[in-house]
């Protein structure tokens, strides 16, 4: 990955975490350490100011060695920037899992946008009250209540260090407007309608994408994340069936990124198709299941909400419901669809569970004789998700 500022500055250092965020600061010499300059962090997302404050730093240095007084701005002034340079290369922060450190990262670089250059100590609870009412105003309550829950995280941190005294974080006790949960859920039009567009930009993978969210109930990161070998075909009696005897059943074999349990469901009859198509595509085994067919590399994160909201478009001149004012389906949606349609085709709660990966797996073992318990409750939900007038699933 290229580094983030390519201009050269004196003293200016980059380097790439394993999280693939880049840690950029200003570091003195030796010499310029004992004129009682310091490393400064600067921002991976912000070069020009990274620059300028590279640059106000040397010009710091000149003035030092000129005999004059002024010193530069130094680490020591324990800014929220500072405290969030250290919170990425802390323990707490390195241990989490992939995904949950993306979102952690644009939490953290909003904070650093609105608060960067303040001392950690400038805060109490009163500004903290104050900026979570007005997020919560400006961008919802559950928005409101992240950042406030990831700054209370950086104070908890501030506290450890001794940046502030022990027991007062502002965020602890905070007033927070409790968020309505989100509802919104693909009907069967707007799922072929996705279907529908997916083939229309010549681009399966987006399908096949969709399929595994709103047919198995899978989260994104572990969809962009499948691999060829997790597919596998076993024979063995659905738990949904009449026959007594096995047939040929497709199964998803995968580690949940979530919480890092195993996870193995059957695939819908309706999802086997796109499943094949996309591994028929693949060289080896351990190659990604979804490539994008633009690019020809897998999906990142980025790329594949820029490739949804083209997909979303296209679908919502057939469906113009995909972007009704208030009800825009996002990706996200589609999860919740897999679990409304089970419960709606008779699934219990606990069968969706198992099928959402809510409940802890029990050591699923793939074999033509044995499955684990998880595993049949898993495949009555996905039984479960039919189509209006479908009685029973179709046998492959």
């Amino acid at each position: 990955m290229p580094k983030p500022i390519r201009e050269k500055v004196k003293g200016l250092r980059q380097r790439e975490r394993s999280d693939g965020t880049w840690r950029v600061w200003w570091e003195p010499t030796g010499a310029e350490k004992k004129l009682g300059l310091e490393a400064v962090n600067l921002d991976a997302d912000r070069p020009a100011w990274s620059i300028r404050e590279a640059e106000a730093q040397n010009r710091a240095v000149r003035r030092a060695l000129n005999g004059e007084t002024t010193k530069a701005r130094q680490q020591t002034a324990r800014t929220i920037d500072a405290l969030i340079e250290t919170y990425r290369d802390h323990k707490w922060y390195q241990k989490r899992a992939a995904g949950t450190k993306r979102g952690y990262k644009t939490l953290l670089n909003a904070i650093s946008k609105k608060w960067g250059g303040y001392k950690v100590s400038d805060f109490d609870s009163d500004v903290m009250q104050a900026w979570h009412d007005t997020l919560a105003d400006s961008s919802g309550a559950n928005y409101a209540t992240k950042m406030t829950v990831m700054m209370s995280m950086l104070f908890k941190l501030a506290e450890r260090l001794r940046w502030r005294p022990k027991g007062s974080n502002p965020c602890i006790g905070l007033e927070r407007e409790k968020a309505k949960p989100r509802s919104r859920y693909a009907s069967w039009e707007e799922f072929d309608a996705l279907l529908a567009a997916a083939e229309d930009l010549g681009m399966p993978s987006l399908g096949a994408a969709v399929a595994l969210s709103f047919l198995q109930g899978q989260r994104q990161t572990d969809i962009l994340a499948a691999r060829v070998c997790e597919f596998v075909q076993v024979s063995m009696v659905l738990p949904s069936e009449d026959e007594d005897f096995p047939r040929k059943v497709w199964v998803w074999d995968f580690k949940r990124s979530k919480n890092d349990k195993d996870g193995t469901v059957p695939l819908h009859d309706e999802a086997v198709a796109w499943v094949q198509r996309m591994a028929d595509l693949r060289r080896g085994a351990d190659d990604p299941l979804l490539v994008d067919e633009r690019v020809g590399r897998a999906y990142d994160l980025d790329l594949f909400q820029h490739r949804w909201s083209d997909l979303r478009a296209r679908a919502a001149k057939a469906c113009p419901s995909l972007l009704a004012a208030g009800q825009v389906l996002q990706f996200r949606d589609l999860r919740r669809s897999a679990s409304t349609w089970a419960r709606i085709g008779g699934a219990s709660h606990e069968d969706v569970g198992d099928l959402l990966g809510n409940t802890v797996a029990d050591n699923p073992v793939l074999a033509a004789t044995y499955m684990p318990a998880n595993f049949y409750t898993a495949a009555r939900a996905v039984s479960a998700i039919r189509r209006p007038g479908s009685k029973e699933r179709k046998k492959a």
